[in-house]
Order: C-alpha cells, then structure tokens, then sequence
C-alpha cells in the first residue's frame, strides 16, 4: 500500500496536529509564542465569557470566535501543507474544519453540560439558569420555583404549546385547591387569581403531583374560544407529574442574582 511513503511535510508532527486539534489556540503557540499565548488566553476567556452569560447573545457569539480562532490555529499550524495550495482549497479545509470541531466536539461538549449539569432557560423575565438534578424532585416542597417538562394540549379549540419551562410549586401533593370569583384558596389560605384561572370549582392534588399554575404556555384557538375553555386547559396543565422534574434555577450565576 506503500504507505512507508506518506509522510507530513516538514515542521508538522503527529503530536503536534493531536494537540492543535485538542486544545484551541494551541496551533498558533506551536508556530509563534507569543500569538500562540495571546490565543490561548483568548480561548480561555472566550469559554468563561460562554458559560457566565450562557442564554445570552454574547454567550453566543463567544462560543462561534471560539470555534473560529481553533480552526484558524489549525490551518495556521498546518500552513507548511496549506501555504502551496490555492485560496479555494484553504477555505475549504477551514469550513470542513468547523464543521467536523463543531460536530464531534463542540456540540457534544455543550450538549452533555447542558443536557447533565445546567441548561439556560428563557422566561418572560430574562435568561435563567438551571441546575439540573432530577433525582431531588423529592425535596421540593411548596413556594419553590422548579424546571420541569411541561407537555403539549390539544382539546377541542385550544392547542397549549409545552416545551421546558419553569414555575412555581403552589400546592403539593394532598393540598385542596379552591376557586372563586376574585380569589383561589390552598387549604383554606386566599391569593390572588392567576392569569386564566377558572372562577369556581376545586381540585385536591393527588400523589405524585405538582400543582404548578403555567405561566410559559402558548396557548392559541380556532375562531372565538371561551375563556372557561381556556382555563379549563390551563388547569389540566397545572397538574404536573414529579416525574417531570428537571431541576432547579440557581439563585445567583456566578454573583448575577437571577430573577425568577
């Protein structure tokens, strides 16, 4: 296969091309020091940046300039191999690079912290973050705010769109609910009517379950729909399961207090 032949051009090293590719910015300190040093630190505050302002649009942006000065550290390092070929072919060695970093290791690396550890949460209040921890669903109890898997409705006019979101533990398992004209009451405690909540009846929180008003729900109809059959579907959603239970937000991310 005359393979004792292949060899990389001069000034490239196996453990070089490893290294470039493992840790970004690591390509450009392997040919000049000091813009080596300048991209790594780069790389470093770019990943900082990423995960304090996770949700965030600059959160974003770091995370795309961090791809790119790994690239560009790559086909820096290799320009002895690149520095002979034509500009059509080097772009396209760079865009090949930041597809396959960006498939096999960037999105996996974000796909595992936000999928294990803590995920960003948008609310009608801002960016929130969530600490991830299904197995305490046990733990929490009444007036704590939790992030859970709220499913879609359909029921005859109203389609309720679900999706993550995050709310308010208002009652718990064998608290009795009430509903009046200008008030709702948990075991005989009055508060506030909340957005579409029904003006009568009563429902008892069975075992396992959550009393959780939605407030992230998109709710839409066909034609004029009532608001008793809105709410109506608002309070079937309000019974979550436990077993829905992602996590919880932190109070404060990296000393910014969310707002919850």
């Amino acid at each position: 296969m005359a393979l004792d032949r292949i060899h990389l051009p001069e000034g490239i090293s196996t453990l070089g091309l490893i290294f470039a590719f493992l840790v970004p910015g690591l390509g450009f300190y392997f040919r000049n020091r000091i813009w080596g040093k300048l991209a790594v630190t780069s790389c470093a505050a770019l990943s900082v940046t990423f995960i304090i302002w996770l949700g965030f649009p600059i959160a974003n942006f770091a995370f795309g300039l961090l791809i790119s000065i790994h690239v560009s550290g790559i086909t820096y390092y290799c320009s002895p191999w690149l520095s002979g070929e034509r500009l059509i072919t080097r772009i396209a060695v760079a865009f090949g690079l930041t597809i396959a970093l960006g498939i096999f290791m960037y999105a996996p690396i974000r796909n595992s912290i936000q999928g294990h550890y803590f995920a960003p949460l948008r609310t009608e209040k801002g960016v929130v973050v969530v600490h991830k921890m299904p197995a305490s669903a046990a733990h929490s109890k009444r007036g704590d705010f939790v992030a859970y898997n709220l499913t879609d409705f359909y029921g005859g006019n109203v389609h309720a769109h679900g999706g993550l979101t995050m709310g308010k533990i208002l009652a718990v398992p064998g608290d009795h609910i009430e509903f009046a004209t200008n008030y709702f009451s948990i075991n005989g405690i009055h508060q506030p009517l909340l957005p579409h909540m029904p003006t009568g009846g009563e429902v008892t929180v069975e075992e396992k379950n959550w009393f959780i008003w939605p407030s992230l729900a998109i709710i839409g109809g066909h034609g004029n729909v009532p608001e008793s059959t809105i709410s109506a579907t608002m309070l079937q959603m309000a019974t979550v399961p436990q077993e829905n239970f992602i996590g919880k937000p932190f109070t404060r991310w990296f000393g910014r207090r969310q707002i919850l």
